[in-house]
């Protein structure tokens, strides 16, 4: 049987839609900021010399322990996403931990890398969704709402100056038609301050699976 990583280590998931996702493998102790932030610039900038269009999704990094070794992987993947792990080989589900020395390192790693992660729970998200085709208008609808999104009214003051915004950027065709959705946010997820809620991000990745060419705009 071919030796397993050691840490530390690093491994990408590239997705069909051109975005990554790093789960890497660091030991906890007080290199732990300072070896993330080497890791995490060296795989960024190998991806983009091999991927140049590839993105990192805009999404925290949190632990969550291998069910085969029990090692904590510091990823930015979704909660429940299945992880084969680079030391043991076990497969296993991601859920996030919490307590307040993972909270102290997660905070310095980030910090490390410019970047600050601050709850969304209390804001209330506004996406409008154009589609490509009538037909389309409404299975994205479908969608919107399995993410637990409701529909906005369209004079709501909001929904207006994310229309004009919108429309003022190119980012949507203000004589096609449109609907708004919003959501206010009951749970503690993450997010990069100044970055899109991960709600928003993962909403729009399953809109795009639904209508490649779906227009979107969110605030």
């Amino acid at each position: 049987m071919p030796p397993r990583a050691r840490p530390p280590h690093a491994q990408v998931h590239v997705r069909g839609d051109g975005t990554f996702s790093i789960d890497f493998y660091l030991e906890r102790d007080d290199r732990f900021a300072a070896s993330f932030a080497h890791g995490h610039a060296t795989m960024v900038e190998a991806l983009r010399q091999k991927l140049p269009t590839a993105n990192e999704r805009p999404l925290p990094f949190r632990f969550s322990r291998c069910a085969g070794c029990g090692f904590l992987v510091f990823t930015s993947r979704d909660p429940g996403e299945r992880v084969a792990c680079a030391l043991c080989g076990a497969s296993f589900t991601t859920a996030p931990l919490d307590g307040e020395e993972l909270a102290a390192l997660a905070a310095g790693a980030h910090e490390a890398i410019g970047r600050r992660v601050v709850s969304c729970r209390g804001q209330v998200l506004h996406l409008l969704v154009q589609a490509s085709a009538e037909a389309l208008h409404e299975p994205l609808g479908h969608v919107c709402a399995g993410f637990g999104f409701a529909p906005a009214a369209a004079d709501d003051p909001a929904v207006r100056e994310l229309l004009d915004g919108a429309v003022a950027h190119g980012a949507l065709d203000g004589a096609a038609r449109w609907s708004a959705w919003r959501l206010e946010v009951a749970d503690d997820n993450p997010a990069y301050a100044g970055a899109p809620p991960p709600h928003v991000i993962r909403l729009t990745e399953w809109l795009r699976h639904v209508d490649p060419r779906v227009r979107t705009a969110s605030g």
